[in-house]
């Protein structure tokens, strides 16, 4: 069904829009990724990073938790595939890709606040409470429910446990943190280095502050069920995550259904999902012990007002972004981000994960080339223009590397062999550049600079376009064009007789573009007075002639 909708999820199946695209073309397909999305200077390094782009791309709607995991994929597209996005009506972020607009979206998952507020009430989950509060009825709970994983970030909180023991005495005898670690079903050789770095620091900071009747840390390593996570919630006072590096994790959100008339605080690193979307977090940094310590003594000793405020804010936000809230908004999006496409022309191109499939108007009509050629023989006098770079030869910055093969030149020439043909091949490169790239070829006609300058052939001279040129602004835009140049590595200037082009497609795309923002703004209010334009083009910024382009020279050519 082309009307399909479709929703992915995570990063096992990057590629497979790319197929379903192929399959189903108008199909609403929807991708979400419940893990950090790395950097681009991390995503760089995969061999096949295109390729996961553009399966990522193949899709009408592409969602993360976080916005610095969208900003990372954001800034691969455009380093990497040379993308750009921007934000649109409505607070979403979109890339224009193949003809398609492909949405961005950011929104942290939810959890089920009913389910784990009516457990509460199970006489089994109240049984179980009772025997924890009997257990640690004279001390401050800190909680832990961790993955066994390396970017958990457990042996940091396990150092801050014991930095706050050494500087903070009035805790000693008090604070309890009872860690639990899930292991993993699959078995990973770090997980064993991250096992012996807790064990070796528990036996630590208990041998140094433990007693007979006191243990600082108790250490778990098991799976919890379900009540017993509701049971460990309601005793907690607080719950401390030190994650690294982190994707999904809802046992915050958990802890806020679960931890009632106590008011729990949340300690949560920065560098965890769910920490930006709960406002009533005490963000701390993992990698600095005492900014995790100074956290703890300041969650255990605010006031009741200041906790309750906390709390109620966070209750507020798990309860009124639930599960299906979110799935729901996510598949409504997913539906207005293809809402048009039972009524776009689709035309493929490519093979395995490098097909593509490009989005065209309803108006759209695909050159027939049957009806073209017809057209081409019975016609008695033909007129055929040529865009030259990104046409006939790929789209280069440097002219060195942009020259014609031989087949090419070999075509042109069969083209103007014949007297029904006038070839005009019309670029923004200098006219002396094209004659010495197409000097074989007597008959063809050339326009240089987008036009200033053409030729009808070899033999004839070349001619002006516009009668007077006032070139008195060159100067002033060289001085300002060497002064970004100099400051911006990757790019250089391109002087034409009647222009100056600064080339940034080699420059770094972010610094590059911001460049080059800059530099538009700076050369329209230096040069308004002049008869001149200021143009962006793809990696490039050009101060031409005013009422002279391509579209003038074509216009000359058919009168």
């Amino acid at each position: 069904d082309d009307s399909a909708v479709i929703w992915i999820h995570d990063y096992h199946l990057l590629v497979l829009p790319t197929y379903l695209r192929r399959r189903h073309p108008p199909a609403k397909i929807g991708i979400f990724l419940h893990t950090p999305f790395p950097s681009s200077e991390v995503f760089r390094t995969i061999p096949v990073r295109e390729d996961l782009l553009r399966g990522m791309l193949s899709a009408s709607l592409v969602g993360f938790h976080l916005f610095d995991y969208a900003r990372h994929f954001l800034s691969c597209c455009t380093r990497m595939l040379g993308l750009q996005f921007e934000s649109r009506r409505g607070g979403f972020l979109g890339v224009e890709y193949n003809g398609r607009h492909v949405m961005v979206r950011v929104s942290h998952v939810g959890i089920d606040p009913d389910m784990f507020m009516n457990r509460l009430q199970d006489p089994g989950v109240m049984k179980s409470t009772a025997v924890l509060e009997r257990k640690w009825e004279d001390k401050v709970v800190l909680l832990g429910i961790d993955d066994m994983d390396k970017l958990k970030g457990v042996p940091l909180k396990m150092l801050a446990i014991e930095h706050l023991l050494d500087n903070y005495p009035c805790w000693r005898n008090k604070v309890v943190l009872y860690q639990v670690t899930l292991p993993k079903d699959a078995r990973y050789p770090e997980q064993q280095q991250v096992r012996d770095e807790v064990h070796e620091i528990i036996a630590r900071v208990n041998g140094k502050y433990g007693t007979q009747t006191y243990t600082p840390i108790e250490y778990s390593e098991r799976h919890l069920t379900f009540d017993e996570r509701v049971a460990l919630y309601s005793v907690a006072h607080a719950v401390v995550n030190t994650s690294i590096r982190d994707g999904l994790n809802l046992v915050p959100y958990e802890f806020v259904c679960c931890s009632g008339d106590k008011s729990g605080v949340l300690i949560a690193s920065e560098f965890t999902g769910c920490s930006r979307a709960l406002s009533g977090v005490i963000h701390v940094n993992p990698w600095n012990k005492e900014d995790v310590a100074k956290a703890i003594d300041h969650a255990l000793s605010m006031s009741a007002v200041e906790r309750q405020v906390k709390h109620d804010k966070d209750f507020q936000y798990v309860t009124a972004h639930t599960t299906m809230i979110w799935a729901d908004s996510f598949l409504a999006d997913l539906e207005k981000a293809g809402e048009h496409a039972d009524k776009l022309t689709y035309l493929n191109l490519g093979l395995g994960v490098g097909f593509r499939v490009l989005e065209f108007g309803p108006n759209f009509q695909k050159l027939n080339f049957d009806v073209v050629s017809k057209s081409y023989r019975d016609a008695k006098r033909r007129l055929l223009v040529f865009d030259y770079e990104g046409t006939l030869t790929p789209l280069g910055s440097l002219a060195g590397l942009s020259v014609p093969s031989a087949a090419t030149l070999a075509i042109l020439a069969k083209l103007c062999s014949s007297p029904k043909n006038t070839v005009f091949i019309v670029s923004g490169r200098k006219r002396d550049v094209m004659e010495g790239w197409f000097r074989e070829v007597k008959s063809l006609g050339l326009a240089a600079e987008h036009g200033v300058f053409f030729q009808w052939d070899r033999s004839s001279s070349w001619q002006q376009l516009s009668d007077a040129l006032d070139l008195t602004w060159m100067e002033a835009a060289t001085e300002i064009f060497q002064s970004y140049t100099e400051r911006t590595d990757g790019s250089f200037i391109e002087a034409k007789e009647s222009a100056l082009v600064w080339h940034f497609r080699d420059a770094d795309p972010d610094f590059g573009l911001m460049q080059a923002k800059e530099l538009h703004d700076h050369l329209d209010s230096v040069l308004s007075n002049f008869p001149v334009q200021v143009v962006d083009g793809k990696g490039i910024v050009e101060v031409k002639p005013k009422g002279i382009n391509k579209g003038v020279m074509v216009e000359k050519l058919l009168t």
